[in-house]
């Protein structure tokens, strides 16, 4: 059973680059569990309104956003670095809140939860209108699973910038588990705003996926392929579409891609 034989290698070659990649990414918002209910945990509810209204653009909210995609590169191995990038700016900036937005953010990586919610407390007392510590606390409760204090926090993030599309992914996020619709809703906004993004191109293809719409998921993973040609998440999940969809040469293609990026004592672990 020769076409037998093929399928299977197939999906071994799957599993270990799935193993591979679970050991070796960094997820951006992944924060360890403990210490999420200290003993002298403050009330969930910091939320204050902004004391003026805000006129910004998305190039006023851009270059935190990308320092939020070089920290998810650098944090493992370089935090101590970027503390003390962090606490330079924020004695040295006018405006402190997007560098204490980042410094908590950082803390979260590192696995200290509480601290982080300190810091983006510290942004909104520092500046009410300034949308960093918002969007800080939202990711904060959804990863807690406060829906409730997440939804609130992140809307308000929308209310001082309509534009703000790390806000319209957090409610992506928030609506996946119980709405796709509006969650593509949400992702179709901010491809509307950032076009070039890979990352939402991904995830707006899980959520398609997740329809039972794969050609459009297909589609939408080809276009993040080409914007982050190296990115093994993003070709991982298009040739697991390719099997599923029983494409098995395409899926061959994708893994040869994939195959590619590993080590090399790795690569050579497969070919053998």
């Amino acid at each position: 059973m020769p076409y037998r034989r093929k399928i299977s290698r197939i999906e071994r070659i799957i599993y270990f680059l799935i193993v591979w990649l679970a050991g070796c990414q960094s997820n951006p918002e992944h924060w360890d569990s403990e210490d999420f209910y200290p003993q002298h945990a403050q009330s969930p509810l910091v939320f204050r309104e902004a004391s003026a209204k805000v006129s910004a653009t998305t190039q006023d909210w851009q270059p935190i956003w990308q320092a939020c995609g070089e920290q998810d590169q650098h944090w493992q191995h370089e935090h101590q670095p970027l503390v003390q990038q962090y606490r330079k700016h924020i004695r040295e900036q006018d405006n402190k809140s997007p560098w204490y937005f980042l410094a908590g953010r950082l803390l979260g990586l590192i696995g200290k939860p509480e601290s982080a919610r300190y810091m983006f407390q510290k942004a909104i007392e520092y500046n009410p209108s300034d949308v960093w510590g918002h969007y800080g606390l939202g990711m904060y409760f959804w990863k807690k699973g406060s829906e409730f204090y997440a939804r609130l926090y992140l809307e308000h993030c929308l209310k001082l910038i309509p534009d703000f599309v790390p806000g319209m992914l957090g409610l992506a996020k928030l609506a996946e588990s119980e709405n796709l619709t509006l969650a593509q809703q949400y992702l179709e906004q901010c491809l509307v705003i950032l076009p070039n993004d890979p990352q939402l191109h991904h995830h707006l293809a899980n959520v398609l996926w997740q329809q039972h719409q794969p050609n459009e998921a297909i589609s939408h993973l080809q276009r993040a392929i080409e914007l982050s040609p190296q990115n093994p998440n993003i070709l991982k999940d298009l040739a697991l579409i390719y099997i599923q969809k029983k494409e098995y040469s395409k899926a061959r293609a994708i893994l040869q891609q994939l195959i590619g990026l590993l080590p090399t004592h790795q690569r050579k672990r497969i070919q053998d």
